[in-house]
């Protein structure tokens, strides 16, 4: 399915050409190396920063009260991590381009663009017909509309890029793909296909960045025991903010990967089907013979909700992903064969370890710098399920979201938030 209407160019997400793909993989791969990633970190931290900031600032809207005893305003965190994160592809990682959602509410609009557009695609791509009908224009107007401002926005900032391209340029993410060769071909993605690919990680990116991040942190708000146990291990482990980056200390942190993987697991950051045809010749599938030209596809809330592999599935417990006395090295490795936040296979996310690395680094440095809480009174309820809602959203302590080929639609978890006392 295509971020825009009739694309000349597809991108890695788009094409279905087996061969096109895996040529494309093989390039893109260069841009998520562990050494570009490694040089992609000062980028990330300093976004962290800027955001932690911005959470404990004094004064004005989002600072703290006179009578709050020291804790913030409430702050909706699904649109703090979406200024994140969309801050952090744009203006560091991928096109060094100054977007500055954190800091000026001005270029906010950006988020809303890609929500709108994100959810055509989700629809699209469960009922592609409506392209080939027109149906489009009349069905979902503003994502439509959405979509052309979207790539409008996409195709100024890439130009930008492109004019300061020099054999001196910052390492960003599209100077590494302009520079990358295919290792079979020694050839390099023509410029039409690098912005291509660039303006999808824009959008596959940040959305499912932001979305993990808002979920991990609804359930660490919900659960005190774990909060604890993950606050005192990050503590423990890093004395100065500063100590906190990639590397041994970072990985000897079992808890926090746990806790992290255990919200992707009750959230996929996609959640929708990833529909695939059947090749020529049909298939077999579970037992199961599928005719060649039918779509299949498994929904990854699904499958990580399914109690053959997880025992107690609707209840956030990181202690799941750790061996103990209780929870066998078997079990484990039964539920990483079910677990694909980032899907399997030839379209597993060719981003996924830099966007690890993001969601790591965002967790340790806010459990580290501040104490949390869910926000006072009703407003501290955002994001939750209920009884009032339909069949499935009944869970209080499930965060509610709707999936559109990404996770979008999601509001909160709503939190406040206080310096953390290092004398402590």
């Amino acid at each position: 399915m295509a971020l825009a209407e009739d694309p000349v160019v597809h991108s890695i997400l788009t094409v279905s050409d087996k061969k096109e793909h895996g040529r494309k993989r093989r390039v893109i791969g260069h841009g998520f190396t562990e050494t570009a990633i490694r040089g992609y970190e000062s980028m990330i931290q300093s976004q962290i920063q800027v955001f932690c900031e911005k959470l404990m600032e004094d004064g004005g809207e989002h600072g703290f009260g006179e009578e709050s005893q020291g804790w913030s305003s409430p702050q909706n965190m699904a649109e703090w991590y979406e200024y994140l994160s969309q801050m952090t592809s744009c203006r560091d990682v991928v096109f060094s381009y100054p977007l500055d959602l954190l800091t000026r509410a001005e270029n906010r609009f950006f988020v809303d663009v890609i929500d709108k557009m994100m959810y055509r695609v989700g629809v699209l791509s469960q009922i592609p017909q409506m392209l080939k009908w027109k149906l489009s224009p009349f069905v979902i107007p503003s994502g439509r509309l959405a979509s052309k401002r979207f790539v409008g926005l996409a195709k100024e900032i890439a130009t930008t890029r492109v004019q300061r391209v020099t054999a001196d340029s910052h390492r960003d993410v599209f100077q590494n793909l302009i520079d990358a060769k295919d290792s079979e071909t020694g050839e390099k993605l023509a410029l039409p296909e690098v912005l291509a690919e660039t303006m999808a990680l824009i959008v596959a990116g940040s959305d499912t960045t932001s979305s993990a991040l808002a979920a991990i942190f609804f359930y660490l708000s919900r659960n005190p025991e774990a909060y604890t146990k993950l606050t005192e291990e990050v503590r423990n482990t890093f004395k100065d903010a500063s100590d906190i980056h990639s590397g041994p200390q970072l990985r000897s942190c079992t808890y926090l990967r746990a806790c992290i993987d255990e919200g992707m697991r009750m959230n996929p950051p996609v959640s929708s089907p990833l529909w695939r045809e059947v090749g020529n010749g049909g298939a077999k599938i579970d037992g199961e013979y599928i005719n060649e030209g039918y779509s299949v596809a498994t929904g990854l809330y699904a499958l990580h909700h399914n109690p053959a592999y997880f025992s107690r599935p609707f209840r956030y417990s990181p202690e799941r992903w750790i061996v103990s006395k209780d929870n066998s090295a078997e079990t484990i490795e039964l539920a990483k064969k079910a677990f694909a936040p980032f899907s399997i296979g030839a379209r597993m996310c060719a981003a996924r370890n830099m966007a690890l690395l993001e969601i790591l680094l965002t967790v340790a440095h806010v459990v580290w710098a501040m104490d949390l809480k869910v926000a006072d009174g009703p407003v501290g309820r955002t994001g939750q399920g209920g009884l009032a809602m339909q069949r499935g959203r009944e869970r209080d302590d499930e965060f509610q979201v709707d999936g559109h080929f990404v996770t979008v639609g999601k509001d909160g978890p709503v939190l406040q938030f206080q310096k953390r006392d290092l004398g402590t």
